[in-house]
């Protein structure tokens, strides 16, 4: 069977990918899942797990086995026993009956485990998606930053050489152009700084689906880390998809396993029957008898009463703490939506406001510097604030992302393929 949450579940992070699944030769998001999918060791891993939980649902849902056994007596000896003369053969089937359902509360009880590995394997395959992609977002804003700081490069340069120009004219003081070649230097830091962190981040994502030896080459990431065009809605739309939390299902998977393992102990303590057929060969007489027995054991349910009580006080305990993770995960759910609408007005503030006033802000000081008009540190103010707010927007739109991404981790709204495995009957 399917859990609930996995029902017509779709393609994990569809809609942080739709944003980033245009034609290119650079790496998308969506190709970026498809490779973890395919080489992370980890997907193996609980493929295998998944795999060796069913088998155990098999195995423990069998039938106690049906014994044939064998017995000779007197076989060799002195005296009258010489020669097996007076050998005794026993051929005989023995078995169990289990009493209280113990059969079924085992195979549930195999099932419920099952259920938690695969609640664990989903959680666990969902937040490491999760993880690939705020690095793919943390990637393309390293690109977005070493694109602002080529950008403030560039003015710099443009900077100096008008500077320079008004210098060579008497125009403007020897001190105005040390201190725009002291600006270009540091723009040019910033873009050495700049590129060693996007290698870093491009050596981090692509360590989810390649190894340490194997060479990066050239890589970059096509997408569009300003477009937060999807509305974050309302909290309570948010707070209704909780109960579909896939690290909620692990917990209450877990609660489901404490009250098998309970029923299961409850069942044993009704005890089993063993019973034995045989039929026995006299060797001396040449004649055969039938054989039978069987054992009971007594007062198995008062010695069974204190591991009952404590698996049903386990269950108890699993119920609580399936609660208690609810209400942590509907804080970080808040904290991530609010986090969201935050960045989001700041995202579209910045790029409806502040930047184009800031972008005619420095045109006017740059026109009015080559007029005499501004001093040289009004446009060096103009043009920091300017590439201060670029910034700022980067840091905004993948706040957002990353909020976004979180939103859908804690929500299971959307769920890999390789989660949606039917549930052993």
């Amino acid at each position: 069977m399917k859990s609930p949450m996995t029902r017509g579940a779709v393609g994990l992070i569809v809609s942080l990918s739709t944003l980033w699944s245009v034609p290119s030769h650079a790496l998308t998001l969506d190709e970026t899942i498809q490779r973890t999918q395919a080489a992370h060791p980890q997907f193996k891993a609980y493929s295998a797990l998944q795999r060796a939980s069913r088998a155990d649902v098999d195995t423990l849902s069998l039938a106690p086995p049906i014994i044939l056994n064998g017995e000779a007596d007197n076989l060799i000896g002195n005296g009258s026993y010489q020669q097996a003369a007076q050998a005794e053969y026993t051929l005989a089937l023995s078995s169990v009956i289990e009493l209280g359902g113990q059969r079924r509360a085992r195979h549930q009880q195999a099932l419920s485990a099952y259920e938690l590995t695969d609640a664990q394997s989903k959680s666990r395959t969902l937040s490491l998606l999760s993880e690939v992609t705020r690095a793919y977002i943390a990637t393309l804003a390293s690109q977005e930053r070493l694109r602002i700081a080529e950008e403030s490069l560039r003015l710099n340069k443009q900077t100096l050489a008008v500077v320079e120009k008004r210098h060579q004219r008497g125009a403007a003081p020897k001190n105005d152009q040390l201190r725009a070649e002291a600006a270009l230097e540091r723009s040019a830091s910033a873009v050495e700084q700049a590129r060693l962190q996007l290698d870093n981040d491009i050596y981090r994502l692509t360590s989810y689906w390649m190894t340490s030896g194997e060479p990066r080459g050239e890589l970059s990431l096509t997408g569009n880390l300003f477009d937060l065009s999807t509305p974050p809605g309302q909290f309570p739309q948010r707070l209704s998809a909780v109960d579909d939390a896939l690290v909620l299902e692990v917990y209450a998977s877990e609660a489901r396993l404490a009250e098998a393992d309970s029923t299961l102990i409850q069942a044993r303590n009704a005890g089993s029957v063993e019973w034995r057929v045989g039929v026995t060969h006299f060797a001396e007489s040449r004649e055969e008898a039938l054989s039978a027995a069987a054992s009971i054991p007594l007062f198995s349910g008062r010695r069974g009463s204190s591991a009952a009580s404590a698996a049903r006080q386990r269950a108890v305990a699993s119920e609580y703490e399936y609660q208690a993770h609810k209400r942590d995960v509907t804080q970080r759910l808040h904290t991530a939506w609010s986090a969201l609408q935050q960045h989001s007005a700041s995202v579209n503030t910045y790029q409806q406001k502040i930047i184009p006033l800031l972008k005619r802000a420095m045109d006017e000081v740059e026109q009015g510097y080559a007029q005499g008009r501004y001093r040289y540190q009004d446009w060096h103010i103009a043009r920091e604030e300017l590439i201060e707010a670029e910034r700022q927007l980067i840091s905004s739109a993948s706040a957002a992302l990353i909020s976004r991404t979180l939103i859908e981790e804690l929500t299971a709204r959307a769920v890999s393929n390789q989660t949606t495995q039917d549930t052993p009957q």
